[in-house]
């Protein structure tokens, strides 16, 4: 599995680094026309509104490159899927050698014996591609279980960030025109997931030494 469709699935379902602005402003008045005084007013609040946002940006490409918990989850897959294969190319071995095996004695069998051992190979051939397709099923659950895990904990990340910092808006950089280089968070965003991630790494080892100092006391 390429790196590069992994990161295309995990921005496809990220929801909170694309968000849009659309501002509503109607005015129902009873009258031919707005006055010049109203349409100052409502001007002057537009701009207030406007002036309070606080928007940042996180770059997709620097933040998947860097986040540890990311990197991890496509080495994870990739050793899953290279563990997979090797077992398929060693059942697909064996059965090429019972194959030639049989075609070596075929003209010492009765032609009983050699229906039974080509029955039986055809079954384990049909097993062989049953297990093939098994196993890419389960590829593709794998890989879709982690691309959710990691949405999650970029949106979870995301949304307190967010919160704690003050900001209205965090949209993903590459869908922005353009933007000033002082709203770029991605920085902030990837050292604070990699410090959430050491520290659920970290927090087994922890318990473990601490309940091995309790049981020497």
């Amino acid at each position: 599995m390429k790196s590069r469709d992994f990161m295309k699935n995990i921005f496809k379902y990220s929801s909170v680094l694309t968000v849009a602005l659309l501002f509503f402003v109607s005015c129902n008045q009873q009258g031919t026309s707005e006055t010049a005084e109203d349409k100052e007013s409502e001007s002057t609040t537009s701009d207030v509104i406007a002036s309070d946002l606080k928007v940042g940006y996180v770059n997709s490409d620097t933040l998947t490159k860097n986040y540890k918990f990311y990197q991890d989850v496509l080495e994870e897959l990739e050793s899953e899927r290279t563990r997979l294969e090797r077992q398929l190319e060693s059942r697909a071995q064996g059965l090429q050698k019972e194959f030639e095996d049989y075609q070596k004695s075929a003209q010492n069998l009765t032609m009983g014996q050699a229906r039974n051992i080509e029955e039986n190979l055809q079954r384990k051939q049909q097993n062989l591609m049953m297990q093939r397709e098994n196993f890419a099923q389960t590829l593709r659950k794998t890989e879709a279980d982690k691309t959710k895990e990691v949405v999650d904990k970029i949106n979870e990340f995301i949304e307190s960030y967010s919160k704690e910092n003050g900001y209205h808006i965090i949209l993903k950089y590459e869908s922005v025109w353009y933007s000033d280089e002082r709203m770029n968070i991605t920085n902030d965003v990837v050292e604070g997931l990699n410090a959430s991630y050491d520290a659920e790494k970290n927090a087994p080892e922890e318990a473990e030494s601490t309940s091995e100092q309790d049981s020497i006391k």
